[in-house]
C-alpha cells in the first residue's frame, strides 16, 4: 500500500514524499502526470528527519523531482504525481492542503556549489529558517545520484557575512572522476531537518551563458589566487585613543615590520565586500528564482574574487618584503578582521584596548568638537565588533590594555613577540622602544587612571556614560572607580586569543 503527498509545486520541479508500507525501507519511483502526460520521473530516496520521527521506515522517502516541460503551476489541479510499488501496484499521491499558496512560495534554502576539481565538489548552503540546523545536499549528474553530504562546515566568509554561525560549507568527495563534458548537468539539492528542500545554484556557468557574458568561470586555482599565504601583515586594531599608535610605531621602527602611520585604506575591503553583498541580497529573486537575467549568470563570488585579488596586489606593491603594519582605528576595520585573514591566511592581529572612562577623556582632549555620546558610541561598538569577530581569530590574536602597555612594556613586548615570531634582537629593541617611547599625547599621563567621579563630567554625561558604555564595561572587566579593573580581572590586560 502506497501513501505520500505532494506538497509543493515549483516551474520545473515536484516536491513531496511516497512511502511503501508493505516495503518501509524500500524507496518507490514517483511519476509526474500533466493532463494525462507523463513529463517526469524519479526516485523517493531523499532523507527526511519528518518522516523517520512519523515512523516511515529508514525516513528515506522524500522526492525532488525536476521536469524538462515547465509546470502549469497556476493549474496545479492539473498536476499529478504517482507512487509506484516495487510489485507493480500504483497509487495517486494526495494533494497538499493549499499547494497552490505553497507552489507561489520561495524556497527557504539557500546556497552555491561548484565542480571544483575531477573529485570533488564544493559550496555552501542553509536553511533561511533553521539557521542553527544543517541541511543534506544531494548532488546528480543528469540522473545519476553522485553522493550525498551534510553543509555543517566553517565558512568564515559566510560567518562574517552575517550569515548564522557560518557552519554551511560542503565538500563532496567522489571515488570515481567526474565527467568533465559540458553537455552533462549537474544540480545539486539540499534537505534541512525539518523537511524543507531547495535547489542551489551551480556557480560554473553553462557553456551559452558563459559565451553570452564572456565571464570564465572561477575554477580552483583562481580562487586559491584570492588569497596571499606568503604576506605577513599585522593589523593593529581598536578604538581610537586606545594606544594603536604606540603598538604600530613601536612594531615600525623595532622590527622587520614597514607600515605607514596611518592606513584607513584597508578597511575599504570590507565595504566593498559589504556592498556586493547587500547588492545580491537586495535582488535575490532575480538570481535565485529567475535564471534569464544578469545576475543569474554572474555570482556574487565574481566579485568578492576580484576585491580580494585587488587588495592582495596593492599590498605586494607596497610591501614587496612580505612583512607590514596596518593601524586603523575604526570599527570597520575590526568589523573586516575575519575576512582579512581570509585574504592573508598568515595575518596576525593585535587589539588594542582602554578603559572606556579614560578613552573618552582622551577623546575629549583630542577631538573636543565631537558630541559626548558619539564619543561613548565610537568605543562602546569598537568593544562589542572585537568580542563578535576574536572567536574567529583564535590563536593568531593578542588582546593588549593600553594600562599594561604603559606599565608593563617588557612584558607586552615578549607576549608580541611571540605572537609574531621575532628574533632575540627584535624583542630587545622592541622592549626598548615600548619602554622609552611613547605616543604623541594631549596633555594626560600615558597610563593615568581617573575614577568616573572625578572625570568633571556633568550627572548628565554621566549617565549617558553608564548607558552607552556600561555593558561593555563589565564585558571586559573594567571598574568604575580607582582600581581601573574590578576585582578578579587584572588578569585580562593581556590575552593570546
Amino acid at each position: 500500500m502506497i501513501v505520500g503527498f505532494l506538497e509543493a509545486i515549483y516551474p520545473f520541479r515536484v516536491v513531496g514524499w511516497a512511502y511503501d508500507i508493505d516495503r518501509p525501507d524500500a524507496p518507490i519511483s514517483v511519476s509526474i502526470i500533466v493532463s494525462g502526460r507523463e513529463i517526469g520521473k524519479g526516485i523517493a530516496d531523499i532523507f527526511r528527519a519528518d518522516l523517520l520521527q512519523d515512523g516511515k521506515g529508514n525516513g528515506k522517502h522524500g522526492f525532488s523531482l525536476t521536469t524538462a516541460e515547465k509546470l502549469p503551476i497556476d493549474a496545479p489541479q492539473s498536476i499529478e504525481a504517482w507512487g509506484h510499488s516495487h510489485s507493480g501496484d500504483s497509487c495517486q499521491l494526495t494533494r497538499a492542503a493549499e499547494i497552490s499558496k505553497r507552489s507561489s512560495s520561495q524556497s527557504t534554502i539557500l546556497g552555491y556549489f561548484e565542480v571544483s576539481s575531477a573529485h570533488e565538489i564544493m559550496g555552501w548552503a542553509y536553511d533561511t529558517e533553521s539557521l542553527d540546523d544543517a541541511v543534506t545536499v544531494t548532488v546528480f549528474a543528469d540522473d545519476f545520484r553522485i553522493g550525498a553530504v551534510i553543509a555543517d562546515q566553517s565558512r568564515p566568509d559566510l560567518l562574517e557575512g552575517g550569515i548564522g554561525n557560518g557552519r554551511y560549507g560542503f565538500v563532496l568527495t567522489t571515488e570515481s572522476a567526474l565527467t568533465s563534458e559540458r553537455s552533462v548537468l549537474f544540480r545539486a539539492e539540499a534537505l534541512s531537518p525539518s523537511g524543507r528542500t531547495g535547489s542551489l545554484v551551480l556557480i560554473e556557468q553553462p557553456q551559452e551563458a558563459a559565451a553570452i557574458s564572456k565571464l570564465a568561470p572561477l575554477s580552483s586555482r583562481d580562487q586559491k589566487a584570492a588569497q596571499d599565504h606568503q604576506q605577513r601583515p599585522v593589523f593593529v586594531l581598536g578604538a581610537g585613543r586606545s594606544g594603536t599608535t604606540a603598538m604600530a610605531q613601536a612594531l615600525v621602527r623595532a622590527t622587520r615590520y614597514l607600515g605607514y602611520e596611518e592606513g584607513y585604506i584597508l578597511d575599504l575591503v570590507g565595504s566593498l565586500t559589504a556592498c556586493v553583498r547587500r547588492h545580491y541580497e537586495d535582488r535575490r529573486q532575480e538570481w535565485a528564482v529567475r535564471r534569464d537575467t544578469m545576475i543569474a549568470a554572474v555570482p556574487q563570488h565574481f566579485f568578492e574574487h576580484h576585491i580580494n585579488r585587488m587588495f592582495i596586489e596593492l599590498s605586494r606593491s607596497l610591501f614587496p618584503g612580505g612583512y607590514w603594519v596596518d593601524k586603523t582605528p575604526r570599527y570597520e576595520s575590526i568589523t573586516a578582521a575575519p575576512l582579512l585573514r581570509q585574504i592573508w591566511p598568515q595575518a596576525r592581529f593585535i587589539y588594542m584596548r582602554r578603559r572606556g572612562i579614560e578613552n573618552i577623556l582622551s577623546r575629549i582632549r583630542k577631538f573636543p568638537s565631537e558630541s559626548f555620546e558619539s564619543d561613548c558610541e565610537d568605543w562602546s561598538t569598537s568593544m562589542h565588533t572585537w568580542i563578535s569577530v576574536r572567536p574567529g581569530l583564535a590563536g593568531v590574536a593578542l588582546e593588549v590594555d593600553q594600562l599594561a602597555l604603559a606599565n608593563r612594556p617588557t612584558n607586552i613586548a615578549r607576549a608580541v613577540a611571540s605572537l609574531l615570531g621575532l628574533d632575540a634582537d627584535e624583542l630587545a629593541t622592541l622592549s626598548e622602544v615600548l619602554r622609552v617611547n611613547r605616543p604623541q599625547r594631549t596633555g594626560e599621563r600615558f597610563g593615568a587612571v581617573t575614577p568616573l567621579s572625578k572625570t568633571g563630567w556633568t550627572e548628565d554625561q554621566r549617565d549617558i556614560f553608564l548607558e552607552v558604555c556600561g555593558p561593555m564595561m563589565d564585558s571586559f572587566g573594567y571598574s568604575i572607580d580607582e582600581r581601573y579593573f574590578s576585582p578578579g580581572r587584572e588578569g585580562d590586560a593581556v590575552l593570546l586569543i
